[in-house]
């Protein structure tokens, strides 16, 4: 989970240092909220503040960047969307992340899990 934190982390700072702003950006994951990279990391006192000082508290929060599970946003759309915790040898991430991928309207970043470490 601190390598998935790590990459989401860095992908945030790639991405708003183009032209996105936080509520044009939407971290996804195919887990619950407190099972994802980024619930994991707001509950992570230790955690890297480049991602928890920008994170909203849900896929509602208006003024940071929202996240959630794929399945919270399904129907909606973004400017640019981060799918972490992919773990492609679990069935079920293959399907989600067509989904998850298809909320993206300018810009996708896929974080995949390796070895299920999500």
């Amino acid at each position: 989970m601190d390598e998935q934190q790590r990459l989401l982390a860095d992908a945030v700072e790639r991405i708003l240092s183009e032209p996105f702003t936080v509520r044009e950006l939407v971290i996804l994951s195919p887990y619950a909220r407190e099972r994802s990279a980024a619930g994991q990391a707001l509950a992570d006192p230790t955690a890297d503040a480049r991602l928890t000082s920008r994170l909203g508290t849900s896929i509602d929060d208006a003024t940071r960047i929202r996240w959630g599970s794929i399945h919270e946003f399904k129907g909606l759309e973004a400017p640019a969307v981060i799918l972490t915790d992919v773990d492609l040898s679990k069935g079920y991430h293959r399907d989600l992340l067509y989904v998850g991928a298809s909320r993206a309207t300018d810009r996708l970043v896929v974080l995949e899990s390796v070895g299920g470490a999500s």
